[in-house]
Parts: structure tokens; sequence; C-alpha cells
């Protein structure tokens, strides 16, 4: 009976790891979505500064923080949400199954 508890305690204690990893990959991927939004606004930013002296350097420049602008907003961060987008699902399923199973005990 002792040797029963004692497994119950270990699938007990990684079930808690899990659950801490599901949290901490659900709030670090928000955090990657905020810096990928804040990374584009950056890079419009720059696009409307004057770094150069020339308009064709300053034309350049602009092209080029644009592109930085629509890949970091427009690609990345939307391959990264289409993604991610079903993994809260999976994590909320086995977290809905953890929830039935220490219910039961």
């Amino acid at each position: 009976m002792i040797g029963l508890r004692v497994e119950w305690c270990k699938a007990h204690a990684r079930a808690d790891r899990w659950q801490e990893e599901a949290t901490l990959l659900k709030e670090e991927m928000q955090r990657i979505k905020m810096f990928l939004a804040w990374e584009k606004n950056q890079w419009l930013e720059r696009a409307s500064v004057r770094m150069f002296e020339t308009d064709a350097d300053c034309k350049g420049s602009a092209a080029y923080a644009k592109q930085q602008a629509a890949l970091r907003g427009g690609g990345i961060l939307e391959a990264t949400t289409a993604l991610w987008d079903t993994i809260p699902s999976l994590l909320l399923t086995e977290s809905s199954g953890r929830t039935e199973q220490s219910s039961l005990t």
C-alpha cells in the first residue's frame, strides 16, 4: 500500500510540473507575440525618421524599415500565431484531464 502511495505522489508531482510548464509556455507565447508587435512598431518608427542626407538614401532606409516591419508584423507574427493557435486547446484538454483525474482521488 505504501508503494502505491509513493507512486501516486510521484505521478501527482509530475502532473504539477506539467501544469507549470503549460502555464509557462502560454506566457512565453504571449510575450513573443507582444515582442514581435513591439518590434514591428519600432521598425515603422524608423521608417519615418530621416537618418541620411540624400533623398535616395532616406528612401532606401525607409523601404528597408518598412520591409522589416512587414516581416515582423505580417510574416513572422502571423505564422507564429497560426502555428500556436492550436496549442492552448491542447493544453486545455490536458489540464481538464488532470482535473478529472484529481477529482476521482
